[in-house]
Formats: structure tokens, C-alpha cells, sequence
């Protein structure tokens, strides 16, 4: 199973997934995850397994023992373009109301 879902995310190129299975995993499904290391980037603190396992039983646990990235984004700042097209216009907004 986990093979199958480390399959799934090379083909879909996603960054982590999860299994959810209704038995506990097995010590070959634990080190097999293991195996496929951590998700990083820029834009998130720390590190989460790329490969997480849960039960259903975790599903019903009060927070769900699940790693999800916490996003760092920049702030956001106003393209140049937009703040050109913006002065333009006041500036023609401007001319009209002289004239």
C-alpha cells in the first residue's frame, strides 16, 4: 500500500501524502515511509514526513495526528505594473477635470 501511494505521488508530482488504513501499519509500511525522508521548503516552518500513516481509529482523535505544512508566505506587495497603470490614471483623471 505504501509503495502504491509513493507511486501515486511521484506520477502526480505531490510534495506528501497520506494513508489511511484500517489496521495498524505494519513495522514494512512504517520503514517504507520512513525511507521516503521529509517534505521542506521556503515556504513552510519545519519539515513533515512525506509519507504519513494513519488509522481510522487517529481520525476520530481530538487533534487528528496529522502533519500539515504551515505556510510562510511573503507579504504581499502591489505589482509596479499596477501602481504605473494606477498613476496614469489620476494623471488623466486629472487633465479631464482642468479642461
Amino acid at each position: 500500500m505504501v509503495r502504491d501511494l509513493k507511486g501515486t505521488l511521484k506520477s502526480q508530482n505531490a510534495d506528501f501524502g497520506v494513508l489511511i488504513t484500517f489496521k495498524e501499519p505494519t513495522r514494512g509500511m512504517i520503514d517504507e515511509a520512513t525511507k521516503e525522508g521529509y517534505f521542506k521548503s521556503e515556504y513552510i516552518r519545519g519539515e513533515i514526513p512525506k509519507i504519513q500513516i494513519l488509522t481510522v481509529k487517529d481520525l476520530f482523535k481530538d487533534p487528528i495526528p496529522l502533519k500539515l505544512p504551515q505556510v510562510i508566505l511573503p507579504p504581499y506587495r502591489k505589482p509596479v505594473i499596477e501602481r504605473e497603470l494606477e498613476k496614469e490614471l489620476q494623471k488623466n483623471l486629472f487633465e479631464k477635470q482642468t479642461q
